[in-house]
């Protein structure tokens, strides 16, 4: 939405926010090998894009797609999750839902595998079958490990955008600035290129949260 600066300190100007481009070349870089499918290449060249440029949904969708192909399953999910709240395009949107739903089914299978290397040595068939589909305590534990790990991560992820919510609002309301907006109505605001600051640490604080849980998790094994 584009809004008319009426007002800064004893200044009266003029002012239309645009959109900032990302990247190009980063992103271009990216996509290349990404087609590639050079995903651990491609990822640092997503993850420029998408902290210079915190409202570009595109590389959040790449990133998605990069961390679901190198099996970061709570990462890529926590992209995709990203890419919808910037995105409208019905297509992609889509294909985000498409994409949890694997993150989903993966973390469901390693949840509830179970290493059966020794089955092929018992003579009993319903010993194989128990075996096969019966989780141990100490896989039970570990799961429940993991999911605590991921659910504990979700929540600080959460509280870490309630408080960017929070910063955004107090900053706004105490804004020297006044916009007057396309619908008529007139209120203070902040300079876009601060609103762009705080959104970006925001997601740079919320990627360091995953990939930290993703790490403990990779630390706990299978």
């Amino acid at each position: 939405m584009q809004r008319q600066l009426l007002h800064v300190l004893l200044a009266t100007i003029g002012c239309t926010w645009m959109q900032p481009a990302f990247a190009a070349t980063d992103m271009e870089e990216g996509i290349k090998l990404y087609q590639a499918k050079s995903y651990d290449k491609a990822r640092p060249y997503f993850e420029k894009v998408a902290k210079s440029s915190p409202t570009a949904w595109q590389p959040h969708y790449y990133l998605a797609n990069v961390n679901l192909a190198l099996g970061r399953m709570s990462i890529a999910r926590y992209e995709y999750e990203a890419c919808e709240r910037l995105c409208r395009n019905p297509s992609i949107l889509a294909q985000c839902q498409t994409g949890k739903s694997l993150t989903e089914k993966h973390m469901r299978a390693v949840g509830s595998s179970v290493s059966n290397s020794d089955s092929s040595e018992s003579s009993s068939d319903s010993k194989k079958e128990k075996s096969s589909s019966a989780l141990t305590p100490a896989q039970v534990q570990l799961a429940n490990r993991k999911e605590d790990i991921m659910r504990q991560a979700k929540v600080d992820v959460a509280k870490v955008r309630q408080e960017t919510k929070e910063q955004l609002e107090r900053e706004k309301a105490n804004a020297n600035q006044f916009y007057k907006f396309e619908d008529g109505r007139v209120a203070t605001d902040i300079d876009e290129n601060r609103e762009q600051e705080i959104n970006r640490e925001c997601e740079n604080k919320c990627r360091r949260i995953m990939e930290d849980a993703e790490r403990k998790i990779n630390l706990l094994g299978k």
